[in-house]
């Protein structure tokens, strides 16, 4: 039997259009980070109180010895993925940690633009009427 011809990515006319997986903010590994945890530790509970339900009815054989083995095992990869899925927005914020801001920085208040009702921060303390903006 013949194998058909390979073709590379870059014979597609459509190669730069073609969607890839990124890895960015916006990428699936946030979401795993949170739905890991979530998955694993409903898991592990809905294992847990089965194999307990089927230990008090006294059920023989090794089903419930195994579904609290298996509870016991999601609840450790829910632990895990929680305190990974924790220490990375503390990771973040002490990286990007700075200082008391510069004068130049102090001095800048967002206003809203003047076609909106939202009144700017800036005037509301000078003017504290209600109908100044």
């Amino acid at each position: 039997m013949a194998h058909p011809p390979r073709l590379r990515p870059e014979d597609r006319a459509d190669f730069e259009a073609v969607p890839r997986p990124s890895f960015g903010p916006g990428g699936p590994l946030p979401a795993l980070a949170v739905l890991t945890p979530l998955v694993a530790a409903g898991s592990a509970g809905a294992l847990l109180l089965l194999g307990g339900v089927l230990r008090a009815a006294g059920a023989r054989g090794p089903l419930p010895g195994s579904l609290g083995t298996a509870g016991w095992t999601l609840a450790l990869v829910a632990a895990v993925t929680g305190l990974a899925a924790g220490a990375a927005p503390l990771r973040a914020a002490l990286r990007r940690r700075a200082g008391p801001p510069t004068r130049s920085e102090a001095a800048i208040t967002p206003c809203s633009p003047p076609d909106t009702l939202a009144p700017c921060p800036a005037r509301a303390r000078k003017d504290r009427t209600p109908c100044s903006d």
